[in-house]
């Protein structure tokens, strides 16, 4: 069963941030969406270029949190390409 559970949320890939907004707008009462991206690249440039990097020792802190962590950076950019010259 655990090892389900970790499957489903590897499986899952959104901001941790917008994690933590989305929950507390829920708690409010506020009507709320979360944006879910289809693969950890598409989270990793989002994340990037909005400069919403979730800190992994404040992550590692809060429990349950740790395990929504991705490797963004060891990811190569599609704009990193060097090219053939280069290669």
């Amino acid at each position: 069963m655990l090892a389900d559970d970790f499957m489903e949320v590897a499986s899952i890939h959104v901001n941790i941030f917008d994690l933590r907004d989305y929950e507390k707008a829920l708690k409010r009462g506020d009507d709320a969406e979360l944006q879910r991206f289809p693969n950890v690249r598409e989270l990793a440039d989002y994340s990037i270029d909005e400069d919403l990097i979730y800190p992994k020792k404040l992550a590692k802190q809060e429990g349950a949190l740790k395990f929504m962590l991705r490797k963004i950076f060891r990811m190569p950019r599609p704009d990193d390409n060097p090219g053939p010259d280069l290669v």
